[in-house]
């Protein structure tokens, strides 16, 4: 056979390749194209790494006189998914005295050893029962993923959900932790939220918080940010969109600062719950601690002082916690220093014995 009578054979089987070939192209692309949506609009949209970009089609619609307005957004339940998680980390005891729920960004490793480290060697420890999480979100890079499956297998307490882990998914991480625990955590009396770049006293927190207070199932204990003397802020990194909170200059409503909020356990059911009720915002402490919990009957704010929550000021953080009558519970420091100032702290401690 001649190569001009090949010809029309030869077309043939290019033709078919390239059908094969665009129908494999129609396949894979979308996902691709999510997937890269999903990265360069981490910071505009709440998603997770399959679907970002489609809540905000579906929730903008156009009014008679034509002008496009913004509709309420609300949690997307699919977006709760937990990929990894231990449920008998509390259920393999009758009762618990404090779960402590870090949230971590993925990167962190180092903050979560010096928590992990902290907490297994200091006595209070041994002496209550406590359980510690951290809760994340996924990264961008598989290699990244790799580590928190190997850190997950090492320590079995990481919550981790499917949702992309950015600034703008803070809380999906929050809402995920709520409902997670309150399926698995039900044998507790307190939840703690707090930040991986909080040092937490076990010493002072029982001493001073956990054991002398005494509140109802609807008090959450932090520093309470005042309704009207806050400004709502919108430009920067906790910049809020101009379609929320439209009009105010100072959020409406009281709320907790985020870095670390003690809340008894029997409270986190009715917070999730609230949290499916409530229009969504991105910044965790103000949806959770100031708009979903208005919507729990008889729930309060009980403000804790200076004396036992301190955020930035290392100094006076460290200088407190070397003198006697220290009641400081929560402080904000690096991973580097808490170990150093943990065991200053265990030295004043066991002297003080």
């Amino acid at each position: 056979m001649t190569i001009v009578q090949q010809l029309p054979l030869m077309f043939l089987l290019c033709c078919q390749t390239c059908v094969l070939l665009f129908l494999l192209w129609r396949n894979i692309a979308p996902g691709v194209k999510q997937w890269k949506r999903a990265i360069k609009d981490e910071h505009t949209c709440h998603c997770n790494v399959t679907g970002c970009g489609d809540e905000a089609v579906q929730h903008q619609e156009i009014n008679s006189k034509g002008k496009r307005r913004t509709l309420p957004q609300y949690i997307d339940l699919r977006n709760l998914h937990v990929i990894l998680g231990e449920k008998s980390i509390c259920g393999d005891v009758a009762y618990v005295h404090a779960v402590f729920v870090v949230h971590s960004a993925v990167g962190n490793y180092r903050n979560r050893q010096a928590i992990r480290q902290i907490f297994r060697r200091d006595p209070y420890y041994k002496k209550y029962t406590i359980r510690l999480l951290f809760l994340l979100g996924q990264p961008h890079e598989m290699k990244l993923q790799n580590k928190i499956y190997q850190e997950f297998r090492e320590n079995g307490d990481i919550v981790q959900g499917v949702f992309l882990d950015t600034y703008h998914n803070l809380t999906y991480k929050a809402v995920m932790g709520m409902k997670w625990i309150s399926q698995n955590c039900r044998n507790v009396k307190y939840i703690v939220k707090m930040d991986d770049d909080v040092y937490v006293d076990l010493h002072n927190f029982f001493t001073h918080l956990y054991n002398p207070f005494r509140s109802s199932d609807h008090t959450v204990i932090c520093r309470a940010m005042l309704r009207g003397q806050v400004k709502v802020n919108r430009k920067g990194k906790w910049g809020v969109e101009k379609h929320h909170l439209r009009y105010y200059k100072q959020f409406p409503f009281s709320y907790c600062s985020g870095f670390a909020v003690v809340m008894p356990a029997a409270m986190i059911p009715a917070l999730y719950k609230a949290t499916l009720t409530v229009p969504f915002f991105w910044i965790d402490d103000i949806y959770l601690f100031g708009m979903a919990r208005g919507f729990i009957r008889k729930s309060v704010l009980h403000d804790i002082t200076r004396k036992k929550y301190f955020e930035h000021d290392i100094k006076k953080n460290w200088k407190c916690l070397r003198r006697a009558g220290c009641e400081l519970v929560f402080a904000c420091m690096s991973s580097k220093l808490m170990l150093h100032v943990w065991k200053e702290r265990q030295k004043y401690l066991n002297h003080k014995q």
